[in-house]
């Protein structure tokens, strides 16, 4: 029996470690080209969404990096792998780095586990609601999008 809360304690304790990793924006390099007028240019549209499109290696999670530590607003980071390519897992991500922003939001995240499209459902409004009623206005940058290239994972991530 000990054993098995030991192995729990551990799993929990990995899944925190694992959220906060892919839920904090990385700090700038500070050895790189700085891209200060892109997200200038960016920033001066006031535009809703803003995609960042290149190919790998041309410093997209760089700028993001630099975006965030300029930032006034507060920041929500998410970090996406291939292992968030369920839109359950997307959205809980997504749900995860908007609890760091706005701690109310947490509540959220355990409802919104599951599995597969069906999810969908249920956690798009969840989540759809906690943005807009976020309690300021804040800024959500989610790193390599690309890697949950699902269909029903693409399907959240244009919703």
């Amino acid at each position: 029996m000990t054993d098995d809360l030991d192995e729990q304690s551990s799993v929990a304790a990995y899944g925190d470690v694992l959220s906060e990793a892919k839920t904090s924006a990385p700090s700038p390099r500070r050895e790189g080209v700085s891209r200060r007028s892109v997200i200038d240019a960016a920033r001066a549209r006031d535009a809703r969404v803003v995609s960042v499109v290149a190919p790998a290696g041309y410093g997209k999670s760089t700028l993001l990096a630099e975006w965030s530590a300029l930032e006034t607003r507060p920041v929500a980071w998410a970090s996406v792998d291939r292992f968030d390519d369920d839109p359950a897992a997307l959205l809980t991500l997504l749900a995860a780095a908007v609890a760091r922003v706005f701690p109310a939001v947490e509540a959220l995240v355990g409802e919104m586990r599951g599995l597969g499209p069906a999810s969908l459902g249920r956690s798009a409004p969840l989540l759809a609601g906690a943005l807009a009623s976020a309690a300021s206005p804040f800024v959500l940058m989610i790193d390599d999008l690309h890697d949950a290239d699902s269909p029903p994972a693409g399907t959240c991530s244009r919703s």
